[in-house]
């Protein structure tokens, strides 16, 4: 085969995978850009060019800091998560716990297997505000129950949980 007979099978493989990356990646990433500078309510066919006003109004409002804060705390959770405590938990079972380490591997591994849905139905189940294990918990040793799903604070950490 020739120089120019690769070039040509080359390109004939890589243009399909070019091809979908383009129009499911690249193309809906220009028309998000394209959008950002207009306004439009998505209804109306007209849509009127703004520029970067709406990028100077996102980033001068005041819920902007509020947002970075909880985008934060959302990574300071997922990856606490999802790399020091596994880190801990392998040196753990690695060095100290070795007689059950076969059960050990098996009990950490088995939730990665639970699809995010089970993981939401299961959290939303244990976070009850009206007959969940934490809330009977907390009521049994008379403290009151968080809003787990009403502030902010508390829905990042455990939003990053389930994710986690």
């Amino acid at each position: 085969m020739d120089m120019k007979s690769k070039n040509w099978q080359a390109v004939a493989f890589l243009a399909p995978a070019s091809l979908l990356l383009f129009v499911f990646y690249y193309w809906p990433l220009l028309q998000d850009l394209w959008l950002s500078l207009h306004t439009w309510n998505m209804v109306s066919p007209t849509m009127k060019f703004v520029g970067l006003q709406n990028y100077v109004q996102v980033l001068s409002g005041t819920e902007f800091i509020k947002i970075m804060g909880n985008t934060l705390l959302y990574v300071v959770v997922l990856v606490i998560l999802n790399f020091l405590l596994p880190y801990g938990i392998s040196f753990i079972m690695s060095h100290v716990l070795q007689r059950f380490n076969f059960f050990y591997r098996s009990a950490l591994f088995i939730p990665s297997t639970i699809s995010l849905a089970v993981a939401s139905i299961i959290f939303l189940w244990v976070f009850n505000p009206l007959a969940g294990p934490v809330q009977l918990l907390l009521a049994g040793v008379g403290l009151d129950s968080p809003r787990w799903f009403k502030e902010s604070g508390l829905v990042i950490v455990i939003i990053g949980v389930i994710i986690g």
